[in-house]
């Protein structure tokens, strides 16, 4: 039973990796960067979600725009633009 919960675990936490390496910048879905659209495509929390997490990191503790320039900076665009 224990072994395999912790197979599970392993699974669930190798399907988000798998999801966030497949991440990219939202050609729709975007307000400055598209970085936050990028990462609600790629997981199953909404961009608005992902906003307000990056938001709240900036506000309170000050940091939340260095990782959201870097994740600008590392992702690779979104080279298909989906239609409105």
């Amino acid at each position: 039973m224990l072994r395999e919960e912790k197979q599970k675990s392993k699974e669930v936490f190798m399907t988000t990796w798998e999801n966030f390496k497949k991440a990219r910048r939202s050609s729709n879905d975007k307000v400055i960067g598209g970085v936050c659209g990028g990462l609600g495509e790629a997981t199953d929390i909404p961009s608005w979600i992902w906003r307000v997490i990056f938001l709240i990191c900036l506000l309170s503790f000050g940091f939340g725009i260095i990782p959201y320039i870097v994740l600008w900076i590392c992702m690779p665009r979104d080279t298909v633009k989906k239609p409105e």
